[in-house]
């Protein structure tokens, strides 16, 4: 007793049937590969989204604009030294918000 001896769980259709509806490209092995190139596809996407989701350490490697990566240095040198300057020792007020920076 082989697969296609075997009773139909649907009335009619057997993997013969299946064969003929489906084709032989179904029960070959030529999709596989296709197939493999989707799944790559679709994890560098997820692996991509992840990676530039905001809240991931990763996906923060730059400020999108300057602003922001100058109200960070002067919130820094306000942490310590309580003065606002981009260059250590030149009192300064380059930024377009201190409130930013507070």
């Amino acid at each position: 007793m082989n697969a296609t001896d075997r009773a139909p769980l649907v009335r009619g259709w057997t993997p013969r049937a299946a064969t003929r509806a489906l084709g032989a490209f179904a029960w070959s092995g030529v999709w596989i590969p296709y197939a493999l190139i989707g799944l790559v596809q679709i994890a560098a996407g997820a692996v991509y989204l992840a990676n530039r989701s905001s809240g991931v350490a990763a996906g923060f490697d730059s400020f999108p604009l300057d602003d922001g990566w100058i109200h960070m240095v002067y919130a820094r040198s306000f942490a310590q030294s309580l003065q606002f300057f981009y260059n250590p020792g030149e009192p300064e007020s380059g930024m377009t918000s201190p409130l930013w920076a507070v």
